[in-house]
């Protein structure tokens, strides 16, 4: 074999592999997007939608009108961190596909009433990545 060929062979090879570990990269990155549901009088609830794959930790923070109180979270998260401005979950049990969160507060619910993001750790890339939960 000449040494033209010989090199091209290997450009290809590396070429080629490069390609598929990126390829790799971009179908295992975790994404997570959250859209909010129509408030059901005390109710509203969101669907996370992740990938395949899970971060270990997602962490959810709500900003709630004034007055407004949070009474009830299904599911449970691991921890809840009432904050003066807002509510602050930590859930470590959730799966790929569609979680739903429903939150049941002391009054009726409005729009204007709650607003959210989601924070999750990329099991890929380590990276810190924030979306916010869309009406």
């Amino acid at each position: 074999m000449k040494k033209g060929e010989m090199m091209k062979k290997k450009f290809f090879v590396l070429l080629c592999s490069a390609l598929l570990l990126i390829l790799l990269t971009v179908e295992a990155r975790a994404a997570v997007k959250a859209d909010w549901d129509q408030p059901r009088g005390r109710e509203v609830s969101f669907a996370m939608r992740i990938s395949k794959a899970v971060p270990a930790l997602v962490i959810v923070r709500l900003h709630l009108a004034v007055g407004l109180q949070v009474v009830e979270i299904n599911p449970q998260p691991k921890k809840r961190d009432d904050k003066s401005k807002g509510l602050k979950l930590m859930f470590t049990n959730l799966g790929s596909g569609i979680n739903r969160i429903t939150i049941t507060a002391d009054r009726v619910i409005k729009r204007r009433d709650i607003t959210g993001t989601v924070i999750y750790k990329d099991p890929i890339t380590g990276a810190m990545e924030k979306t916010k939960i869309r009406w």
